[in-house]
């Protein structure tokens, strides 16, 4: 992946509310570690694809379904909600407003000590409410402002990168019709 430095200059992104953490790593974890972490995002994502692409189908049939098909879905819907707010009890991660693109990721960690520019950790992003489970890449620290930790994904894998694209242009867009919305 040829990127520039900043994550965000030529990629589309969004700015939402989620869990944000990182790891520091002393060094670069080893190839049976990083294929490991690959493979849970890949999986993580297509879950977050699979749940996004169903909300959108779904608003489609709201318009035909009668109103105890979209009761019961209201009802599912709730109850994976709070399942998944259950099983992220003992998540200590922040909430805040987290940058998100393919290429990486930036949230404000107030009064924190965060990594030198150019350390290594792993993010963990909480990137849909229904999945208890974190986004979690590698990923290098890039020089921000005081206060703020910037990252750059390294290299998570050409599967795994076309995933993430794909959720971030997907909330992209929904964040633009939003906003479209709003104006009128």
């Amino acid at each position: 992946m040829s990127v520039s430095r900043s994550p965000f200059e030529s990629h589309p992104h969004y700015v939402e509310r989620m869990r944000a953490d990182f790891e520091l790593l002393n060094a670069m974890p080893d190839a049976a570690m990083q294929q490991r972490l690959e493979a849970e995002a890949q999986t993580l994502l297509s879950s977050v694809l699979a749940i996004e692409d169903a909300a959108s189908a779904k608003s489609d049939e709201d318009k035909e379904a009668g109103p105890d098909i979209l009761r019961l879905e209201r009802k599912i819907d709730l109850v994976l909600q709070l399942l998944s707010m259950q099983l992220m009890d003992g998540n200590t991660a922040p909430e805040c407003q987290v940058q998100l693109s393919a290429a990486g990721a930036r949230w404000e960690i107030p009064g924190a000590n965060l990594p030198a520019p150019g350390s290594h950790v792993i993010a963990a992003i909480h990137v849909h409410r229904f999945l208890p489970r974190p986004l979690r890449l590698l990923a290098e620290v890039l020089p921000d402002q005081p206060g703020w930790l910037c990252l750059l994904f390294s290299q998570p894998g050409e599967v795994c990168e076309e995933l993430l694209a794909r959720h971030v242009f997907q909330q992209h867009r929904r964040h633009l019709a939003g906003t479209r919305r709003a104006k009128r």
